[in-house]
């Protein structure tokens, strides 16, 4: 991840109280960043209970220059923390950030690749 496109991409997880499994996405994300060519910065976040949080983020996309940042939901359903949470979280830093454009990916749960990755690690 060495090019300096002005995108991003922030993985958006739910938190734990249980540091360790923030630690999972954590890792998660920083094998992503070894993988990905596309993005010029990528980072974690996290709707409860861990840290950075998703505003926190958000803002420091904006002060590296982000322009262009697509939001990914490790969620495995479209509940109320997709949905509303985060739809509403997204909306508010569109009004600060205006000269950011703001995407929200599908959630993590509705790929149609997932079926084959879990039957792939069966």
């Amino acid at each position: 991840m060495s090019n300096s496109n002005n995108q991003g991409l922030v993985v958006v997880a739910h938190g734990s109280k249980l540091e360790v499994s923030n630690d999972e996405i954590r890792l998660m994300v920083e094998s992503l960043k070894e993988q990905d060519e596309s993005n010029s910065w990528i980072a974690e976040a996290f709707l409860e209970f861990g840290n950075p949080t998703i505003p926190g983020t958000l803002m420091d996309a904006h002060l590296k220059g982000i322009k262009t940042l697509k939001i990914f939901p490790y969620f495995t359903t479209a509940g109320v923390h997709v949905n509303r949470d985060l739809t509403a979280i997204i909306e508010q830093a569109r009004k600060e950030y205006p000269d950011m454009t703001i995407t929200l990916l599908p959630h993590l749960g509705s790929l149609a690749s997932l079926p084959k990755i879990i039957h792939d690690s069966l």
